[in-house]
């Protein structure tokens, strides 16, 4: 009776293993049917997840490819649409997948293009610049110098000297350029010395009845 109670008790124990690996291995056959159906419905994202859970190397790989493609395609769909932002921020991380560097490359000169023509010169200069020889490149610069010019101006009026006269410095002989960059180059260097008396300090102020504010 013992002995038979142990042969009982070890084959409950042995079915109830059996039971939790056949459940396991359903679990694990379906998991990598659900996989394959979201590959199949292109949710490369979810597929991969799976993929890892199930160390699929292979599943893993396949959806790498497929995700670089659909990223590739999308940065495209965005570039062509003009949004050169998003589809730059899509084409970064591909790397040198197919002529992803030089979308991206497209994607900056156009954004520039967009700069410009909307009035934000100094963000479109900095773009430009970075570009080198991209086709078209130094012919948009130069096209830029008037506007470049003009927001000179509006910078030294609002007391920002020396972004002025970076600008000016660009705009080489255009208009009066040359001239306005030599005096706020004079202004930056009286502003950066520390022993130097303003005009209006208060102390060399001297008042009379014809005129209260004489210096």
């Amino acid at each position: 009776m013992r002995a038979k109670g142990w042969f009982l008790t070890l084959l409950s124990l042995a079915v109830m293993f059996g039971t939790v690996l056949g459940l396991r291995y359903y679990q694990r056959y379906d998991r990598a049917g659900e996989a394959d159906r979201l590959y199949a419905a292109g949710e490369f994202e979810a597929a991969e997840t799976l993929y890892r859970e199930l160390e699929n190397a292979e599943g893993i790989q396949r959806c790498e490819e497929a995700l670089r493609e659909q990223r590739y395609l999308e940065a495209q769909r965005l570039l062509e649409a003009g949004d050169y932002e998003n589809a730059a921020a899509m084409l970064k991380p591909l790397g040198e997948y197919k002529e992803s560097g030089s979308l991206l490359r497209d994607c900056d000169f156009l954004r520039a293009n967009a700069l410009a023509e909307s009035g934000e010169v100094e963000q479109a200069r900095q773009i430009y610049q970075t570009l080198g020889d991209y086709p078209g490149c130094e012919e948009a610069l130069k096209a830029l110098i008037p506007a470049l010019y003009d927001r000179a101006a509006e910078l030294a009026k609002e007391g920002e000297t020396e972004r002025a006269c970076t600008l000016w410095r660009e705009c080489g002989d255009y208009k009066y350029s040359r001239k306005y960059f030599e005096r706020g180059e004079r202004a930056l260097t009286l502003l950066a010395d520390g022993n130097r008396k303003k005009l209006n300090d208060p102390l060399r102020r001297f008042d009379n009845p014809f005129n209260k504010n004489t210096y």
